[in-house]
């Protein structure tokens, strides 16, 4: 008896539809917020600091001898960053902790103006403050900003926030914003004498802009 063929007929396997997981359905990915980045290194800049060497730097002593009073000037250097730091002593006592905080916040200050700037020309919101944190890829400046640098990093500050309303007052024009500016750049030249250069260089390039 002769067996019949036995036909093995394909069987067909179809796919299982993948289910479309709605962004909802996921757990968040954490990831560092790039606007933390500056107080961040705020806060290292103060530990290190304190944990370094106790003794003083050449611009920590001087402004340890000098804020312990107010005065219109202190030696070759103007004010305002001695001034500032009598205000810091009063309120955390004549240590290192005050004359740190005070470079910190100026810092802080520096990275917040230059990312506003530079979110006029297309940085994302988050990504704004960090962005002003590449003042550091300047060796000169990472390096001696942690070390000596006082007056310069104040006059720094107020160049950014010089131009920053000179910015705004040529998108809107009021008397506030003129007071705001000139209050500004009378800072910046109690912050350094050099800073009365880059003031009239402003006005003379504010003359070439129609606004």
């Amino acid at each position: 008896m002769q067996a019949s063929p036995v036909t093995l007929e394909p069987r067909t396997v179809r796919a299982r539809p993948v289910r479309a997981t709605d962004a909802g359905d996921r757990a968040p990915i954490p990831h560092l917020r790039l606007r933390w980045l500056p107080w961040v290194y705020a806060v290292l800049l103060i530990v290190t600091r304190l944990l370094s060497s106790q003794s003083l730097e050449h611009d920590e002593a001087e402004q340890v001898l000098f804020a312990q009073r107010l005065e219109w000037g202190y030696s070759l250097q103007p004010p305002l960053y001695t001034w500032i730091t009598w205000l810091s002593f009063q309120l955390f006592g004549t240590n290192l902790f005050a004359i740190a905080t005070v470079k910190a916040g100026l810092l802080l200050g520096l990275f917040a103006l230059m990312g506003r700037l530079l979110k006029r020309v297309g940085a994302p919101d988050d990504a704004a403050a960090a962005a002003g944190m590449t003042l550091l890829f300047c060796h000169f400046f990472a390096w001696n900003v942690s070390l000596n640098i006082t007056h310069t990093l104040l006059s720094a500050a107020l160049f950014a926030a010089v131009l920053l309303e000179a910015v705004r007052l040529m998108e809107h024009q009021s008397a506030t914003r003129y007071a705001l500016l000139g209050l500004l750049a009378g800072l910046g030249v109690l912050a350094k004498y050099n800073f009365a250069v880059f003031a009239v260089a402003l006005l003379l390039g504010a003359l070439t802009v129609p606004a």
